[in-house]
C-alpha cells in the first residue's frame, strides 16, 4: 500500500482521539490521527511523525498522521492498514501457488509455530501442545484447482469478521489485528482492553466446531521485531482466550511489515508466543 504527498512533522500534542497538533515547516497545525488507540508510547512530544496529505478539499484537516518514528524504527499506526496488508499477502499467496494462479476472485473493499510462553514475572501460561503453523496451513489451504473467493467484512453470527475465504471445499474465516505496541523488540496486543476482540476469538472457536477453518492474524506494523505475545498486563482475558483458541483449533500467526515514509507492505512471519 502506498501513500501520496507525505511530509515529516513534529508531534506536539493530542487533544483527543481523532486530532493531533503537529509542527510542519514551523507552523502549528491540526491533523487527523488514523488510529483511535492510545499510542502513548509513540505519540510523545517531539516525536517525528509522517503525514499524508488528503485529496479531499472539503475536509477540516488537510493531513492524516500515518506513521511515527520510535528511535530508528518507523511504526505505521494507520488502523485501516492491517486488513489491506493481509489482503495483499493473501493475493500474493494465491498467485504464487501455480494451481491457484489466475483463479482469484476478490470482492475487494478495502510463523513459526505457536509456542508456549510465560513472560518473566507474569502468570504461567497453559502448555500448548501439537500446534501447527497457521502461516503454512493457510498457504496450503489456498492451493486449489477451483476459484478462490475472498470476501472482506463478512457477517458471521451477528458480528463482522474481517475475511471469509472459499478455496475449493474449504470455508475459511479470518480475523486480522493490527499491532503497533513494541517493547524491547517484543510486540504486544492489545494496547487497551478489547472485549470485542475476545468476542471474535470465541466466535472463531465456535466456527471451528462447525467445520470452518479459522485464523487470527496479527499484522505487525513495523519491521525487525523479536516475537509477538498477548499483552497480559493490559488485558489478561484476551491472552487467555487466545490460548484457548489455539488449543481448540484456531490457527494463529503474525506477519511483520516493511514500512517506509510512503508505503507499507507485508513482510515475513514473526514467532508467536502465548
Amino acid at each position: 500500500m502506498k501513500y501520496s504527498n507525505t511530509r515529516t512533522a513534529e508531534f506536539i500534542s493530542r487533544p483527543n482521539r481523532f486530532i493531533a497538533n503537529v509542527k510542519l515547516d514551523g507552523e502549528l497545525i491540526a491533523c487527523h490521527v488514523k488510529n483511535t488507540g492510545r499510542c502513548k508510547e509513540l505519540l510523545v512530544p517531539g516525536a517525528r511523525v509522517i503525514l499524508s496529505e488528503s485529496d479531499n478539499p472539503q475536509r477540516k484537516t488537510r493531513y492524516d498522521l500515518i506513521s511515527v518514528w520510535k528511535g530508528d524504527r518507523l511504526v505505521n499506526i494507520d488502523s485501516q492498514v492491517p486488513n489491506k496488508v493481509f489482503h495483499e499477502w493473501l493475493k500474493g499467496a494465491c498467485f504464487n501457488n501455480p494451481p491457484t494462479r489466475g483463479l482469484l476472485q476478490s470482492l475487494d473493499r478495502c510463523s513459526e509455530e505457536v509456542q508456549e510462553y510465560s513472560p518473566a514475572g507474569e502468570r504461567p501460561c497453559q502448555p500448548l501442545h501439537g500446534l501447527d503453523s497457521g502461516y503454512e496451513r493457510l498457504r496450503e489451504s489456498l492451493v486449489t484447482d477451483s476459484t478462490v473467493l475472498i470476501k472482506p467484512e463478512y457477517r458471521y453470527n451477528g458480528s463482522r469478521l474481517d475475511f471469509y475465504i472459499e478455496a475449493g471445499e474449504k470455508k475459511i474465516l479470518v480475523e486480522v489485528k493490527g499491532v503497533t505496541l513494541e517493547e524491547n523488540g517484543v510486540v504486544l496486543f492489545p494496547d487497551a482492553p478489547t472485549q470485542r476482540g475476545v468476542r471474535h476469538i470465541h466466535e472463531l472457536i465456535e466456527a471451528v466446531q462447525k467445520g470452518y477453518e479459522a485464523y487470527i492474524v496479527f499484522i505487525i506494523q513495523m519491521k525487525d521485531v523479536r516475537y509477538f505475545t498477548p499483552n497480559y498486563k493490559t488485558h489478561a482475558e484476551f491472552g487467555e482466550a487466545l490460548q484457548e483458541a489455539a488449543v481448540k483449533g484456531v490457527h494463529i500467526f503474525a506477519l511483520d511489515c516493511s514500512v517506509t515514509v510512503e508505503s507499507i507492505t507485508p513482510g515475513s512471519r514473526v514467532p508467536v508466543r502465548l
